[in-house]
């Protein structure tokens, strides 16, 4: 949250509290809570809560039967404090109720396989690498091709275990999302986002990659030729998250690709990718 919404947060619950005569520990926890209210909305909906009428309403009943909107002194109902006591209140309800939302529906959203370990079922090749499924491992080797899954995704999670290895050649793969195959040319290289799968030089492991441009920066390599690694994603909208085994590398927001298939990427001949133990879950609903 920005600072100079946090300000107005604590603008707004000392105001209230001033105004009906309250105490500095309620000052403290109105500011916390508008503080919490504010944070809430920027994460789930850009900073824009609503409140029906009637919980507004139920609000102003309940505040006033509390004494929360009586002046100590004249037991005179200060309309402008209660306004704001209300404003602040029905925010931080409306807020975490969406919070509550979103979060409730992700851990909901059950994890789909998109590789069976028997067979490439679910998947399409294209290019000229060659495919296979070795002790329920997918493999790819023999050049530069391209396996799509069936399965589509615009918001979404998906995470999956890789390993690239090569012979007398540096290996280089990657994990596509909402990718897909050039309309032009099927063979050549998807149009879509890439999770980079490269150990070596620039625009290594964890990096986001369009196509044939390194765009969002890896805070680190954490990945070595010949070890596996766990690989996950995550695109809501504009928003793009990568993490390797278990730790966030890559943040970035970008507009252009918004749904497409999942790929993974055979690059160079010498080199092997495997895959397995790969799924992804829909945020989208």
């Amino acid at each position: 949250m920005g600072t100079t919404r946090a300000w107005q947060a604590d603008r707004e619950g000392n105001a209230a509290a001033r105004a009906m005569g309250r105490t500095p520990q309620t000052v403290t926890c109105l500011a916390g809570l508008a503080n919490l209210a504010l944070a809430a909305c920027q994460a789930t909906a850009n900073g824009r809560c609503t409140a029906k009428p009637a919980a507004v309403q139920r609000l102003s009943v309940l505040l006033r039967r509390r004494g929360l909107c009586s002046s100590p002194t004249t037991g005179r109902i200060r309309e402008n404090s209660c306004k704001i006591m209300m404003r602040t209140v029905v925010t931080m309800l409306g807020c975490l109720t969406l919070a509550l939302s979103a979060l409730g529906g992700e851990a909901q959203a059950k994890w789909i396989s998109l590789f069976n370990g028997k067979d490439l079922s679910g998947w399409t090749v294209r290019g000229k690498a060659a495919w296979s499924v070795q002790d329920g491992v997918l493999v790819g080797i023999g050049g530069m091709g391209h396996i799509y899954t069936d399965a589509t995704g615009s918001d979404f999670e998906a995470k999956g275990m890789f390993r690239v290895t090569g012979e007398g050649t540096i290996p280089n793969s990657g994990f596509y999302f909402r990718a897909n195959p050039p309309a032009d040319d099927v063979n050549g290289f998807p149009r879509g986002y890439e999770a980079q799968i490269c150990n070596h030089g620039d625009g290594y492991t964890g990096w986001l990659w369009k196509p044939g441009k390194p765009t969002g920066k890896a805070t680190e390599l954490l990945t070595k030729d010949g070890e596996w690694f766990g690989y996950r994603i995550r695109a809501v909208g504009t928003h793009l998250q990568f993490w390797i085994n278990g730790k966030p590398v890559m943040t970035y927001d970008d507009a252009e690709y918004k749904s497409g298939h999942f790929a993974i990427q055979g690059h160079n001949p010498g080199m092997k990718v495997e895959a397995k133990e790969l799924y992804y879950r829909d945020l989208s609903k």
